[in-house]
């Protein structure tokens, strides 16, 4: 996953996701929407 290609939004999203506890996978899956 090319982190540093994504959007400072994206970012954000996948920072709080992380700090939700989501395994990787539920964050590919919610970029790939």
């Amino acid at each position: 996953m090319g982190y540093f290609q994504l959007s400072d939004e994206e970012r954000y999203k996948i920072g709080a996701m992380k700090t939700a506890g989501s395994s990787m996978s539920d964050i590919a899956r919610a970029l790939k929407r």
